[in-house]
């Protein structure tokens, strides 16, 4: 339902219920069996070091394409505005 009902999916910093919830929803988006849709992670300084290694080793075990890198947008406070509208 999180996923069915939404425009984009934003994460923030937060622990590992937020790390789960984020596979869950990238997982359902890669599978297909919910439209695509933005997932933002807010916070730059929190999510670029773990998205940056997350797709070199996923990429690298090819658990991931090329085109599943791009699901997932890091930005700060100013861009969210533009991304959502």
């Amino acid at each position: 339902m999180l996923t069915e009902n939404s425009l984009a999916n934003v994460f923030f910093v937060g622990g590992v219920g937020i790390f789960k919830k984020l596979f869950d929803v990238i997982c359902v988006c890669q599978t297909g069996k919910v439209y695509k849709r933005p997932i933002i992670l807010y916070g730059k300084d929190f999510w670029q070091p773990i998205k940056e290694k997350i797709d070199t080793k996923l990429l690298s075990y090819g658990f991931i394409s090329e085109k599943d890198i791009y699901l997932t947008k890091v930005i700060d406070k100013k861009k969210i505005l533009m991304i959502l509208y």
